[in-house]
């Protein structure tokens, strides 16, 4: 805590504020406690319990809503949802081997064929950013 959220002085390290005598005390206990979550969420997380790591981080950034905190959860859930999508790729879905298969049931080479950027003919011109034909910026 760098201010008291009452009349925004700043903090001078007591459990009042030294402007207005707010008590502190269960302010920074809560600080406290979110600083343990977001620790345990790191060990766990080092630990291999993802699951854990998750409810903790998500713990901490309701105590308290840090960028740090914001940040592991949103790390952590990333890590979680490219294993589940690794593993759903990773488990033949009725193609061919050697296939890499989206989640959503088609092959992610179908899927790069199709896509605009990878055709060479395509008619873009590389000047402004816009197409030709199309009458300008998009």
């Amino acid at each position: 805590m760098e201010r008291c959220p009452n009349c925004n002085a700043r903090w001078d390290g007591t459990d009042t504020c030294r402007r207005c005598g707010m008590d502190l005390g269960h302010l920074l206990r809560i600080e406290q406690t979110a600083e343990r979550h977001l620790a345990a969420a790191v060990a766990l997380w080092s630990s291999g319990d993802q699951d854990g790591a998750q409810r903790a981080a998500a713990t901490a950034l309701a105590l308290q809503r840090s960028d740090l905190a914001a940040a592991l959860a949103g790390f952590i859930s990333s890590q979680t949802v490219v294993e589940v999508l690794m593993e759903q790729a990773s488990q033949d879905t009725g193609g061919g081997r050697g296939r890499r298969w989206l989640p959503w049931g088609r092959a992610a080479e179908d899927v790069e064929e199709t896509l605009p950027f990878n055709d060479p003919d395509a008619d873009v011109d590389s000047g402004n950013g816009s197409r030709r034909g199309r009458g300008g910026r998009f």
